[in-house]
């Protein structure tokens, strides 16, 4: 009789059923609900949800609250913005965690008397964050901070979620932490917390408010905390699904609504600045009546609660006839019952065939795979394209994986020849300055880990400019690259050398001791002015010799050979000093 029925013709006749007999069912329902039954019901809702949140407010003043003194117990000794920056990493650590603790914690600062400012965002908080800031999606907390001394310049810096630095910049500042209303109110109060009214932020499109506490006569401590937590749990506190509140402030500004309806909002504002909600419960706006109950809240931020919820909304959550539903719903379900066991046996049964035969497809068992009759015209059609589908798949896959083996073998290649492309100086054919930066980085942690010591030389070609001038650039490069072959073939195995730049070249030395590295300047210095260069005939080259000390960086480790170097040229050049 129903031999190959349409799909859609089943679903269609089984929706529209379903429909007629649900919309028959709901105007019933509009008839036989009390007015007063549902007043009664509305105005317990609402001592319920005024009693949460208050509960709630003091939830996230204790909250924020913990955050502060959180901080305050791990940097109780914190003095001086300078001691921020030389303890970055640890600070760092600190402060993203208990960003972390809380996904409505925008943001977490130190301000500074001075105007130095040091300030950690959690870039999840909003997805425009890392837009405004041209970050990448490896980006998960940025850092700004403003050193008072240079209180014009503001420094940019991301982080993945391992607070590995990505990216770093330098931007016109503007901002003063002393003139924001925060600081002036946690300047006048230490050791107590203090909260700013809401406000928008200007950076994403949220409401929030700041928390800061002082910590001392320099320092002050804040936290950007975003009210939609506020707002979700008022939302949630609300047991009728059709109920809107509202949170006011003590001058009777708007701080947060869990409704998007600008007439409503509008309206509530008004009554509330007019004072104009007094004991009646039902009020008509916009010719439809509304229950409405006004709160006072024990904080000093949020003043009142306002809750309204639709008269006609509250009618059709309640009833008295609930019985007589109950006993209609019974019938309903009785009398669709073998009728939706009939659909179910046309749709639902091969349907669930059909979902185990695509498992098999998932699974890769392209010959477990059978065919699925029905009477429904659709899905037997369905079956067949599985079964065509998974024999192209599996011809598909076979081919692909070939594919990708092959493309991933030639993307290794080419990445090896890309990293050393980049580390290596295009005309000499040694390390280039990036990966001589990144060799030394890598001594100096030896250096301090290991105890172990390691020099640099760093070698100036003398009057390498007027070779240029008299014979030209090309002889120039020549006589470049002959001087990077004698270094590379004058140093030992463990030894780095690499062009630093223009006529400049270094050399990472595994250190011995001060006579053996002296001895190895002077060998290549000597092998240089011995060597026959194409067309300029001799060249000599002035060295400069540092050797790591406890604690150096690579700025100051590079300054002394480059005094040295200095030197060696003030003395005549074509000699070795040691600094």
């Amino acid at each position: 009789m129903f031999k190959n029925i349409p799909f859609r013709f089943t679903v269609l006749s089984l929706f529209i059923f379903l429909s007629i007999i649900i919309i028959i069912f709901m105007i019933y329902i509009q008839t036989v609900f009390i007015k007063d039954f549902s007043l009664d019901i509305t105005k317990d809702n609402f001592v319920l949800s005024s009693s949460e949140v208050k509960n709630n407010l003091k939830v996230l003043n204790k909250k924020n609250d913990f955050f502060i003194d959180a901080i305050s117990i791990s940097f109780e000794d914190l003095n001086s913005f300078e001691q921020i920056i030389e303890n970055k990493k640890q600070y760092l650590d600190v402060l993203t965690k208990i960003l972390e603790k809380n996904k409505n914690l925008y943001s977490t600062y130190f301000a500074f008397n001075d105007n130095s400012f040091f300030e950690i965002i959690n870039l999840d908080i909003d997805k425009s964050l890392r837009k405004k800031y041209s970050l990448s999606l490896k980006s998960r907390w940025l850092l700004i901070y403003i050193d008072g001394k240079e209180k014009e310049i503001r420094k940019i810096l991301s982080y993945d979620e391992n607070l590995v630095k990505i990216d770093e910049s330098e931007s016109e500042n503007t901002y003063l932490a002393t003139s924001r209303p925060w600081f002036k109110k946690a300047s006048n109060k230490e050791g107590q917390l203090i909260k700013s009214l809401p406000y928008s932020f200007k950076n994403i499109n949220s409401i929030g408010m700041t928390y800061a506490k002082k910590y001392n006569d320099d320092v002050i401590f804040a936290l950007d905390v975003l009210l939609k937590d506020l707002n979700q749990s008022i939302d949630k506190l609300n047991s009728l699904n059709t109920m809107d509140s509202f949170i006011f402030s003590k001058t009777n500004e708007l701080i947060t609504t869990t409704t998007t309806n600008k007439e409503l909002i509008s309206k509530i504002t008004k009554l509330i600045k007019e004072n104009s909600i007094n004991t009646k419960s039902i009020y008509t706006i916009n010719s439809k009546d509304y229950i409405i109950n006004y709160s006072k809240l024990d904080d000093d931020i949020y003043n009142h609660l306002v809750s309204i919820v639709s008269l006609d909304e509250v009618m059709k959550e309640y009833s008295k006839y609930f019985d007589l539903m109950i006993i209609f719903t019974v019938i309903l379900f009785l009398v669709l019952l073998p009728i939706i066991w009939y659909f179910a046996s046309i749709i639902v049964e091969p349907v669930l065939k059909l979902i185990e035969e695509s498992k098999k497809v998932k699974n890769r068992k392209y010959s477990d795979l059978k065919k699925v009759n029905s009477r429904v015209f659709e899905i037997q059609e369905l079956s067949n394209s599985l079964l065509n589908m998974s024999e192209s798949i599996y011809e598909y896959q076979h081919k692909l994986e070939l594919k990708v083996k092959e493309r991933t073998k030639e993307l290794k290649e080419k990445n090896k020849e890309l990293r050393k492309l980049s580390v290596t100086d295009k005309l000499t054919n040694i390390y280039n300055r990036i990966k001589l930066d990144e060799e030394i980085e890598i001594q100096i942690d030896r250096a301090k880990r290991y105890d172990e010591n390691f020099g640099v030389i760093m070698i100036d070609v003398d009057y390498f400019k007027q070779v240029n001038d008299t014979y030209g650039h090309q002889v120039g490069d020549t006589t470049l690259i002959e001087i990077a072959k004698i270094l590379k073939n004058n140093i030992r195995k463990s030894d780095i050398v690499g062009r630093w730049g223009g006529e400049e070249f270094l050399i990472i030395i595994n250190y011995i001791n001060i006579d053996d590295i002296k001895a190895l300047a002077n060998s290549i210095r000597i092998k240089i002015e011995e060597h026959t260069f194409p067309v300029i005939d001799k060249k000599t080259a002035s060295f400069g010799v540092s050797t790591y000390q406890k604690d150096d960086s690579i700025k100051t480790l590079l300054h002394r050979a480059d005094e040295a170097l200095y030197e060696a040229k003030e003395k005549g050049r074509n000699c070795v000093v040691i600094n």
